[in-house]
């Protein structure tokens, strides 16, 4: 079966391992992960030790969401 992506917003869940292998494909500079393991704990990872840096990618990540939610 060949399985098309699609550049689209969705409501629906996407695999995790899915959507860690696209940001690998892009090769990134600098990640970011929150997540809930498996016995349903959050965690988080980051690939900078800068607090600043971090905060101010989840706020664009922030930004970004709230613009989609208003359908933008």
């Amino acid at each position: 079966m060949n399985i098309v992506e699609l550049p689209v917003v969705t409501t629906l869940q996407s695999d995790p391992q899915r959507v860690l292998d696209r940001v690998k494909d892009l090769e990134p500079k600098t990640v970011v992960v929150l997540a809930f393991d498996k016995d349903g704990d959050f965690c988080f990872q980051s690939s900078t030790p800068d607090g600043g840096d971090v905060l101010w990618l989840m706020e664009l990540a922030r930004h970004k969401l709230m613009k989609i939610g208003a359908g933008e």
